[in-house]
């Protein structure tokens, strides 16, 4: 899953409550991994800090959508390797 977040400038506790909802049901689905990009440290770890449950996800953060799209891609080429 690639998640664009450039343009994201922050949010209420209500949206990060429905992020965290969001992902708890994410983990329960077959995902491979998430990138999420974005630019900005600080909204990054709001992000981090608001919804634990990005941690028990393959998940990493990246500056460009470039570098996020190749580590997909690996990551899916190596889950297809191992079965």
């Amino acid at each position: 899953m690639l998640v664009d977040d450039i343009e994201v400038e922050g949010g209420t506790p209500e949206a990060h409550e429905e992020l965290q909802a969001y992902n708890l049901w994410l983990s329960q689905q077959r995902i491979v991994a998430k990138a999420i990009v974005i630019d900005n440290v600080v909204t990054q770890a709001i992000i981090a800090q608001r919804t634990p449950e990005l941690a028990q996800q393959n998940t990493r953060y990246f500056n460009h959508i470039e570098e996020a799209s190749d580590w997909l891609v690996n990551s899916l080429n190596r889950v297809r390797q191992s079965t």
